[in-house]
């Protein structure tokens, strides 16, 4: 979920397609994910809410599997508090 600080900030955002990509540096098998382009463009919106100034994305709607969007989830949680195991590159 991605909050703006106004509405303009957000149509500002949704004016222009945006991808990122999720690079995996912990420790273990490469998981599926793991160099994988995601497209942040108005197709991909779960959510778009104007009044309180937020797009949601759903990790389903960017592509990833429900498989795929567990195993991502879990790599967070489990690398802790103060811990590294991803690099999200923005891509424009």
């Amino acid at each position: 979920m991605l909050y703006f600080a106004s509405t303009s900030d957000l149509n500002t955002w949704r004016g222009s397609d945006r991808s990122f990509s999720v690079d995996y540096t912990g420790t273990g098998s490469t998981p599926a994910w793991d160099g994988e382009e995601f497209d942040l463009t108005s197709s991909t919106e779960d959510t778009v809410n104007t009044t309180s100034n937020y797009i949601m994305y759903m990790w389903s709607d960017l592509g990833l599997s429900d498989t795929d969007s567990d195993a991502l989830a879990q790599a967070i949680v489990s690398a802790g508090n103060n811990a590294t195991v991803l690099d999200i590159d923005n891509l424009g």
